[in-house]
């Protein structure tokens, strides 16, 4: 493990503030591979096969590769844009003063994706859809919320 940052063409050509993301400290390569996998959760709309690519100490942000491209994002990954979409550009837009990004848009975070409401267990759907209905007679009510559920005690009306 060496004990100076490593310096790389981005650093060289962006300047000292900013840093590669260590490729010896296996924690910090486990931390990028984890905020990696949150971007490309969170903003799927936009973003896949994110990696960490380096860190701003002065603007206190990341730049971010991906399929579409290279984002700058803070470092609380809650908001970024597009700096370019090739690696010349995206050098380029970061070495302007002001910045250039590519596009007017702000990304901001989606919601965190989980299971749809048709991958709900049975159990919970009938809850759900039992709390809408309304309990006519108490009739209703002792066949649906029973011990026995749908079954009445003294099992109910027998013809003979």
């Amino acid at each position: 493990m060496s004990a100076h940052p490593e310096i790389d063409e981005a650093t060289l050509v962006l300047g000292i503030g900013w840093t590669k993301i260590a490729s010896d400290n296996s924690d910090i390569q486990a931390a990028a591979r984890g905020w990696a996998r949150y971007l490309d959760n969170h903003y799927s709309r936009c973003i896949h096969n994110a990696e960490i690519l380096l860190k701003s100490l002065g603007l206190n942000a990341y730049l971010v590769g991906c399929q579409e491209g290279f984002y700058l994002f803070a470092e609380n990954l809650l908001e970024g844009r597009m700096v370019g979409k090739n690696w010349e550009t995206t050098l380029q837009n970061l070495r302007s003063q002001p910045m250039i990004f590519e596009g007017e848009e702000v990304l901001s975070p989606e919601r965190t994706p989980g299971p749809d409401d048709s991958a709900q267990p049975m159990q919970q759907q009938i809850q759900q859809h039992m709390q809408s209905v309304r309990m006519n007679n108490w009739a209703d009510y002792n066949r649906l919320y029973g011990e026995d559920g749908a079954v009445l005690p003294g099992g109910g009306m027998d013809v003979d």
